[in-house]
């Protein structure tokens, strides 16, 4: 799978591109898979290639717990779309811890903002 926001790919220990299912299962079962990045310049973000390795590996492995694809790809909002889920996992219960959490960030931003508002014009 290339991946143009990271400027690179994954690979199995032999060198071959990996599909974003063959990550999923390889990252699943902590074997080898090594990001191949098409630049040698390791991002400002990090001291050496080495720790932006390891940041990308992990922030796929999280990316990859569960996959969402459209049934068709095309332009525009698309209803249909395939997920694929771990066996056990709950996505309604994701789904609803995920709407609580944005509904408690957002009372809490509501509160923080009339506690700031009130010390502005007292």
């Amino acid at each position: 799978m290339l991946d143009l926001t990271t400027n690179g790919y994954f690979v199995d220990e032999h060198k071959i591109p990996l599909s974003v299912f063959e990550m999923r299962k390889k990252f699943a079962n902590d074997l080898p898979c090594d990001f191949i990045k098409l630049s040698p310049e390791c991002s400002d973000d990090f001291e050496n290639l080495e720790a932006e390795q390891l940041y990308t590996n992990k922030y796929f492995a999280k990316n990859l717990f569960y996959i969402i694809a459209e049934k068709e790809n095309g332009f525009g909002d698309r209803e249909s779309h395939l997920t694929f889920l771990p066996i056990g996992f709950n996505d309604m219960d994701r789904q609803n811890m995920n709407y609580n959490f944005r509904l408690k960030s957002v009372e809490n931003a509501r509160k923080l903002k009339i506690i700031t508002m009130t010390k502005l014009f007292s």
